[in-house]
């Protein structure tokens, strides 16, 4: 387990040849939130905060999204923030969500230029084990990455 140093609600595990993350919140808009926050956090390791003193200026992208379910979504979230650090070296660092009904999200995502190289290459969110749903009063996830 991975778990020192990682975002709040954020717990990590590995599976097999991947790596996984279990997330918990109290509402929807910050189980998205805390599982973004945990992917940057995996790709960055242990102990690597971003330094805020020396981190390039952030900058806003919209985002729409639309899924069957919440775990879909939650994926379809994952998956384009990691398109956007692979492909731009972008690093996910915030997001205000428009919309977020389970369904369908609209959100303004604030990100920056990655600092440092990552220490570990994230190349997908698997189906397997994938889940996301409301338990009690808290939302729960489950998110298996492709290493």
């Amino acid at each position: 387990m991975h778990s020192e140093s990682a975002p709040p609600g954020v717990t990590s595990f590995d599976h097999t040849a991947d790596v996984g993350l279990e997330v918990t919140a109290s509402s929807l808009p910050q189980l998205f939130v805390r599982a973004a926050l945990g992917a940057a956090w995996l790709m960055r390791g242990e102990g690597r905060d971003p330094d805020e003193a020396a981190e390039p200026e952030r900058t806003a992208r919209s985002l729409r999204l639309s899924a069957d379910d919440v775990a879909a979504l939650l994926r379809a979230w994952l998956r384009e923030l990691l398109y956007w650090q692979e492909t731009e070296r972008l690093s996910f660092r915030a997001a205000r969500f428009e919309v977020l009904d389970g369904q369908s999200l609209e959100a303004s995502v604030t990100v920056a230029p990655e600092v440092g190289e990552p220490v570990r290459e994230i190349k997908g969110v698997t189906l397997h084990g994938l889940s996301a749903e409301r338990l009690g009063g808290e939302w729960t996830a489950r998110v298996i990455f492709d290493v």
